[in-house]
């Protein structure tokens, strides 16, 4: 999901994300928020990315603590 947008006649507000959770089952859910609140008419517009692939990139990390930091006589 690119964005959310509120669209209410001519007027179009690109909804503000404030946050998402990812569960086990493949669903996730998104948090958004508007301050002028939704009208009665109003129609919710998702734009969703298209084509979008993922793939693996191999990559190690060595010689470095937890906290990010250089690990020392290695």
């Amino acid at each position: 999901m690119k964005s959310l947008v509120l669209v209410d006649g001519a007027k179009r507000k690109e909804l503000e994300k404030r946050g998402h959770s990812s569960f086990g089952s493949g669903s996730t859910t998104f948090t958004f928020e508007s301050e002028d609140g939704f009208p009665e008419k109003a129609k919710l517009l998702v734009l969703m990315h298209d084509g979008v692939k993922t793939f693996d990139v191999p990559f190690k990390m060595e010689n470095i603590s937890l906290q990010g930091k250089a690990l020392k006589g290695e």
